[in-house]
């Protein structure tokens, strides 16, 4: 049996998200975020896209902590939009996600970006699905302006 949960209930995620926060608030160049902006509606969706987007801070891509930042802001955002929701089975405590399409994948397989059409598309093949990359196609195809 699966019952629903919130993003921030999973450890790796809320450590994740704190992390990310704290690093962008005191550690990242400019004056983009603050812990005032970091409380704005769509911040986490905005965040995301804005440093896929750019580029920004490329060099750190590859970083662990890094990534699992972006993941946990890219999920928390997809769960505040209604995209999707974080589900936990009862018997073992493994994390699923529901889909917009009503499809449940294990949280490794989402993340990955299988759960999306393009993954597999050659038309894509050049796409990158580093874990950063990944997340930033999640969010395109779960835009928040549709429902």
């Amino acid at each position: 049996m699966l019952h629903i949960m919130k993003a921030k209930d999973t450890a790796w995620v809320a450590d994740s998200a704190r992390r990310f926060s704290k690093w962008l608030v005191h550690e990242a160049s400019g004056h983009t975020w603050t812990r005032e902006s970091l409380k704005l509606p769509g911040i986490y969706r905005w965040t995301v896209s804005w440093i896929c987007y750019e580029g920004l801070f490329e060099w750190l891509w590859s970083e662990q902590w890094f990534q699992d930042g972006m993941r946990a802001f890219g999920l928390i955002a997809l769960e505040r939009e209604g995209k999707i929701a974080i589900l936990q089975s009862e018997e073992d405590g493994m994390i699923f996600v529901r889909c917009p399409d009503g499809t449940t994948k294990d949280i490794t397989t989402f993340l990955s970006g299988e759960s999306l059409a393009i993954r597999h598309d050659l038309d894509f093949a050049d796409l990158s699905w580093d874990p950063v990359s990944s997340m930033s196609h999640l969010l395109s195809e779960y835009d928040d302006s549709s429902s």
